[in-house]
């Protein structure tokens, strides 16, 4: 049997985009389902609906928003994206203006969902009176930056046809995704910054220089950002030429638009991680863990090794109510630690008594 055409060629790009935006998708579904089961908790009995908290609906509702992105995506390559424009009829390039017009939409709405669920997980970590402050500085900041950008995006075209991006009656598009880019970068790294000075305060040894390399890797997000803006302009150099391809130029921008949003994602999630959360465990107060990190003990288990106690709270010298503590008063057992952890006495008797039997 005679072997068909090859599935990617200069003039067909579209399946390495398909194949690629779906990888992401993936990636990032496995490490938001990672971080939902471990708030719910792995217990032997039952799993604790309870323990979900709003970052993790707002995590969630994220991770829907990125999947219309790709299906929206894949809907783009079915109409053409990745073939040349002067191949394909009118109605495919407007079935591919309209489905790259509602990508774009959800694109925003993915990452300021996930930039929300990041803010919420700072505050949960009982930051000092400032710090809180700005926190809830840094969410009003994302949501005005993303109702601007959705607001600008949603009329970039004249209307009534605001999705034909490929027309000449749009908005300059470098402008825009320079703006809207610009504001994604500042506010990722304003939230890596002020998550890295909340956990500097954390009463851990080694284990709080982990969870600094981790929030850290967030200014990593700027690279996928710049070469986003890059493809943006090279796709766009030519518009005012007759040689200009926007269905196959757009292919990279599709593709690092799709690593962007997933690493976003990810990236949110990777403080929740299970093995992680095992090596900072002894570190945190049970209460803390369980209603803000999310880590539930397993049962007949103790946070206790190595002659660490859980704290009070997990900012030093400081209770949750604000009042200032003596060091002697911080390392007192936390009542969520004794009603969800037995002792060893307990543990001990319970087994001698199957023994006499």
């Amino acid at each position: 049997m005679a072997s068909g055409a090859p599935l990617i060629t200069p003039d067909h790009l579209g399946p390495k985009v398909d194949i690629t935006v779906w990888i992401c998708f993936v990636v990032s579904g496995l490490a938001v389902t990672s971080k939902v089961l471990t708030k719910l908790g792995r217990s032997q009995r039952h799993v604790r609906l309870a323990n979900l908290e709003l970052d993790d609906y707002i995590l969630l509702a994220s991770w829907a928003f990125a999947a219309g992105q790709s299906i929206s995506v894949s809907r783009q390559v079915d109409a053409g994206l990745g073939d040349p424009i002067s191949v394909l009829p009118r109605d495919r390039v407007e079935s591919y203006e309209k489905a790259g017009y509602a990508a774009q939409l959800l694109y925003i709405c993915t990452l300021l969902t996930a930039k929300l669920a990041g803010c919420l997980f700072a505050l949960h970590l009982q930051p000092h009176s400032g710090n809180k402050m700005v926190v809830r500085g840094l969410m009003a900041v994302n949501s005005v930056w993303a109702l601007a950008s959705l607001f600008v995006i949603a009329f970039q075209c004249k209307v009534p046809r605001t999705w034909a991006i490929t027309s000449d009656q749009c908005i300059n598009q470098p402008a825009l995704w320079t703006f809207v880019e610009a504001m994604n970068g500042a506010t990722d790294v304003g939230l890596c910054i002020l998550l890295c000075s909340i956990v500097w305060a954390l009463q851990m040894a080694k284990s709080k220089f982990v969870l600094l390399a981790v929030f850290a890797a967030r200014m990593f997000i700027v690279i996928p950002i710049v070469f986003r803006v890059v493809y943006i302009y090279k796709a766009d150099a030519s518009r005012d030429s007759a040689e200009w391809d926007p269905t196959s130029k757009e292919t990279n921008v599709a593709i690092i638009t799709a690593i962007l949003m997933n690493v976003s994602l990810i990236l949110t999630c990777v403080p929740f991680l299970k093995p992680l959360m095992e090596n900072l465990k002894p570190g945190w107060s049970t209460s803390d863990v369980v209603r803000g990190v999310g880590y539930n003990i397993m049962p007949g288990r103790s946070t206790i090794k190595s002659g660490q106690y859980a704290m009070g709270s997990v900012i030093s010298g400081q209770s949750r109510n604000g009042e200032k503590k003596s060091p002697m008063e911080g390392i007192k057992r936390t009542d969520a630690f004794d009603m969800e952890s037995r002792s060893d006495e307990e543990v001990f008797d319970h087994s001698s008594s199957r023994l006499k039997m």
